[in-house]
């Protein structure tokens, strides 16, 4: 750009006669000039920046013959930078950087340590160990060295060429195995895999490798060394997959030998024994073609690699049929079973039928040749088997449960099962058992799996029919907005438990040591029936004031304050203090209700009275321990607070307020117990029912009967 201008300036000047316009141009002239020496020194003060970095760099190299061969070359860029000519700047720089980073390649590498000599690998077979093989590694570093002076004449580039690959020898010699040792590690493969085929990669690299290590032999000096390096590095990596493609090898045959038993041994109908016996034939027409074609030993590996996964498919493809085969062949069986025993004709004509067409579509989908389509068709045959078995096994249940002695032949029968079940067939039976003998319908979102329903019945049985006769449902993680299981009009919503469950602590009040660990899905279960039978013979509602129902009464934030007030305020009431009752209690009720009362702005504000001791009321601790019974998020169930009465007070479910005796928490099982009547009856209710050897409270007794 500058110099552009200047020529287009010149031209102009010559061509005017105008005084002051020449005037104007001499002055832009001269501010050119001006520029172009900055210019200059800048380039100058760049170059001299980059020849400190080179020094630096030099300074870090302690190897002798590559320290002295950078020194002839700083040499050489300090007397060009010295001499420098107006277009010399760029390539001067340029050979800076490449001498900058020989210098530190040469710096870098030259301080790896030594690795020590690698022991002999015990490998799959023993192979004869070549001869190490004489060359350049014999003679001193120094030797690579001879004659590199020379280069400085030829131009600092040239040397820089050379320093680098001198650099790159000398690393070798100093820090790697010779070419001919790392053959001998890679040398025991070949013989392993030729039992397995004669004509293989491993063997056509290892001979690649051994003619070309003779070939270095011919080789002298330099070209010779950095031949024996690539050798070395090859001979390297081809071990590291012959090692690796060993096994994968292995992995690939144990597979096809499963699939072979798979097709000897499984259930599969001919269609899929053919489909399976095809991708097989391909698939070992694909390892042979690897073994035959594979163009280097990491090529060999990759293939067997994809082979392994391929064969592990084809194995897991055949057992998957078979066994799905299998489970809806057994699935229609037990529907069968139900079907039969049933008495109503009608009933069971239809579920016949059902069978029938289930039985007839299991029949043709042995007929599928592909099995990708055969295991789709199976999965969906699977859901309707599923289903059958469901309304088969509801159907003879509700028959069976009409008497006394079906039921308990229903609960024998699913007594015998695990509390936890992940077959889809067992949970069916216990939902429609559930449903058929205490007319509760379950409800379980589609997909998602209830494994603890033989549990879940096992808890019913302990609760006499009749007491859970009009329970409109069991909903099982039908309610994700709510993390906690609850009980709710006639409903139970089981949520957040798990299918393995987990162990809840039950707090013995009187005495820690007594606490006992209970399964936490059961007991949830019974809690939350026990809500149920609460609600339906009215327990608690009936039972305020009832000393032998834990003598609950229905509260309020007035009647916590009074007794708050009485137990801890009234020191500031009285002859010469300003405080009234009337606006402390008012502050203790605004506590309980808000958890917050805002200091009056002077003494003839609203609790006016309290503004010169404001402080110090709000610290006593009938306004902390209010606090404390307001929020419930701290849960004052688990920390009693006696308000001074003799009594408990806290905010309960839906705002409302509750109290009970000081005295009664020694008697409790729990701390949840505590947190309103009705959960004073519900965790009796389960935790008596868990434990039936222990004596319930006498008011209870009556709902703790056996079936």
């Amino acid at each position: 750009m500058r110099t552009g201008q200047l020529r287009q300036g010149t031209h102009m000047s010559q061509t005017t006669t105008d005084g002051s316009q020449q005037d104007a141009w001499i002055s832009r002239l001269t501010g050119l000039a001006v520029d172009r020496a900055a210019a200059n020194q800048a380039r100058l003060d760049e170059i001299d920046t980059a020849l400190t970095r080179f020094t630096d760099v030099v300074a870090t190299v302690s190897a002798p013959q590559p320290r002295a061969v950078l020194d002839k070359v700083g040499a050489e860029l300090a007397r060009r930078r010295s001499a420098l000519a107006p277009d010399g700047a760029a390539a001067l720089l340029q050979d800076i950087a490449k001498a900058t980073t020989a210098a530190e390649r040469a710096a870098s590498q030259a301080a790896q340590p030594a690795p020590q000599p690698e022991p002999p690998q015990p490998g799959p077979q023993a192979a004869p160990q070549a001869t190490p093989q004489e060359g350049p590694q014999a003679g001193p570093v120094a030797d690579f060295f001879t004659g590199i002076g020379h280069a400085i004449a030829d131009g600092v580039t040239t040397a820089v060429e050379t320093i680098g690959q001198v650099a790159s020898v000398v690393v070798h010699k100093i820090t790697q195995r010779p070419a001919a040792d790392c053959l001998n590690t890679f040398q025991r493969w070949p013989p392993v895999f030729k039992r397995i085929k004669e004509d293989n990669p491993v063997g056509r690299a290892h001979a690649a490798l051994t003619q070309r290590l003779k070939a270095a032999d011919a080789m002298s000096g330099l070209a010779k060394q950095v031949e024996l390096d690539s050798i070395a590095d090859a001979a390297t990596l081809a071990d590291t997959s012959a090692k690796q493609a060993f096994e994968a090898n292995l992995i690939v045959q144990q597979n096809f030998a499963a699939v072979e038993r798979n097709l000897a041994d499984l259930a599969l109908p001919d269609p899929q024994k053919g489909a399976v016996r095809d991708q097989l034939t391909k698939l070992k027409g694909d390892y042979d073609n690897a073994m035959t074609t594979a163009a280097s030993v990491p090529d060999f590996l990759s293939a067997l690699n994809k082979l392994k996964t391929e064969s592990l498919s084809v194995q897991a493809q055949s057992i998957s049929v078979a066994d799905a085969t299998t489970r809806v062949r057994d699935e229609l069986a037990q529907a069968k079973t139900a079907i039969d025993k049933l008495k109503d004709a009608g009933q069971k004509s239809g579920l016949t039928k059902q069978y029938d067409a289930l039985t007839a579509q299991l029949a043709d989908s042995g007929k599928i040749a592909d099995i990708g389509t055969q295991k789709r068709a199976l999965f969906d045959l699977g859901k309707s088997a599923v289903a059958l078995l469901g309304s088969a096994t509801k159907a003879q249940f509700t028959e069976q449960a009409a008497t006394p002695e079906g039921k308990k032949q229903i609960d024998a029968m699913i007594g015998g099962l695990p509390d936890i079940s992940h077959d889809p067939a067992q949970q069916e039976i216990c939902k429609s058992a559930i449903a058929a003998c205490y007319k509760v319908p379950l409800a379980i979102p589609e997909g998602m799996e209830m494994s603890r329903l033989p549990g879940l019945y096992k808890m019913m049985t302990q609760i006499p029919a009749a007491d859970l006769g009009g329970l409109k449902g069991i909903e099982y993680e039908s309610d994700p907005t709510i993390g906690s299981s609850y009980y709710f009009t006639d409903k139970i919503v089981l949520t957040e438990l798990g299918s393995e469950g987990g162990m809840q602590t039950m707090e013995d009040q009187a005495n820690p040591a007594n606490n006992k660990s209970v399964d936490y899905f059961k007991m949830t279960a019974l809690h939350e029936l026990g809500h149920y039978v609460d609600d339906k013979y009215k327990v608690m509602d009936s039972a305020r004031g009832n000393a032998a129902f834990g003598d609950w009464q229905d509260s309020s934030p007035a009647q916590a304050a009074e007794a708050l007030y009485k137990r801890s305020l009234t020191g500031f009431v009285g002859t010469g203090k300003k405080p009234a009752k009337e606006d402390l209690v008012a502050l203790l009720v605004a506590l309980l209700s808000t958890g917050k009362a805002a200091k009056p702005a002077d003494a003839a504000a609203k609790l006016g009275s309290l503004f010169d001791d404001w402080d110090a009321i709000l610290a006593n601790t009938a306004c902390t321990d209010a606090l404390k019974m307001s929020d419930a998020t701290t849960y004052p169930w688990n920390n009693m607070v006696a308000a001074g009465d003799g009594r408990a007070y806290h905010g309960g479910n839906g705002g409302r307020w509750y109290s009970y005796p000081v005295a009664e928490r020694g008697k409790g099982i729990s701390n949840y117990q505590f947190r309103a009547p009705p959960e004073w009856f519900a965790e009796q209710f389960a935790y008596y029912r868990m434990f039936p050897g222990k004596t319930p409270p006498a008011a209870i007794a009556r709902y703790m009967t056996a079936t």
